[in-house]
């Protein structure tokens, strides 16, 4: 059975009902799902050194890339962003941002090919939670009113991405013959590995506050320009 692909339906679903049932959510939902898509590209990492999934027309096996896994990341990417707000019920207005907006995801850009380029032989997935972590550190910092938003975010996407990936073991086992459990700590909770769901907090933590951040720098730049056109243009005062 293709578990990959209903790991990913069950986020599908989800992803769905929150995007139809939550109209004020959806412009955040979509511009988040469209920025995870392309780390899609990331499973060239993660394929075979990480986890073999079964996938379709055997791509991960052939070319170590997988049509699940954009798919994975575009519905991970919206429901990161929407879990705070959706369950807090709370809406988080931000300030500009002085040209630092784009930090927290160039941090984890940075730090991941440099965890990469210096540690090769290290997993992928410790590189990534490492690299994730550093991007929401970046974050909390420059986000003061945004530092609830990215904690919380994140342990309520880490429980999220758990219970999915529970729902999936329950309906047809696959992770003890999917991950390469011997290269991880063997801790479990429940059925699901300690590196997974770190790796839900640490994706959390980065993606749950970005469409904000985006706001804000679209703010900072509005400003700009509006200071520009003040300036150049004057009122004239007739004598």
């Amino acid at each position: 059975m293709y578990e990959y692909l209903l790991w990913t339906a069950i986020l599908g679903i989800i992803w769905l009902a929150a995007f139809i049932s939550i109209p004020r959510l959806r412009k955040k939902i979509l511009f988040s799902s469209l920025i995870a898509l392309p780390f899609g590209f990331g499973e060239l990492y993660y394929i075979p050194n990480y986890w073999r999934p079964q996938t379709l027309f055997n791509l991960g096996t052939k070319y170590h890339i997988t049509i699940e896994a954009f798919i994975l990341m575009f519905f991970l990417g919206g429901t990161a962003a929407a879990i705070y707000e959706s369950i807090t019920k709370k809406r988080t207005l931000t300030k500009t941002c002085n040209n630092t907006c784009n930090t927290p995801l160039l941090t984890t850009l940075a730090a991941l090919l440099l965890l990469i380029k210096s540690f090769p032989e290290t997993n992928i997935i410790y590189l990534t939670i490492i690299a994730l972590l550093a991007g929401g550190t970046a974050a909390f910092f420059i986000y003061p009113n945004l530092r609830q938003h990215i904690i919380i975010g994140g342990l309520l996407f880490a429980f999220f991405y758990w219970s999915t990936l529970t729902i999936s073991e329950i309906i047809s086992p696959w992770i003890t013959t999917t991950w390469i459990m011997k290269d991880l700590t063997g801790i479990m909770l429940g059925t699901v590995p300690l590196e997974e769901i770190l790796f839900g907090f640490a994706f959390g933590t980065l993606w749950s506050p970005l469409y904000e951040e985006a706001c804000a720098s679209k703010k900072n730049k509005e400003s700009t320009y509006s200071k520009i056109i003040n300036k150049t243009h004057k009122p004239r005062i007739c004598a």
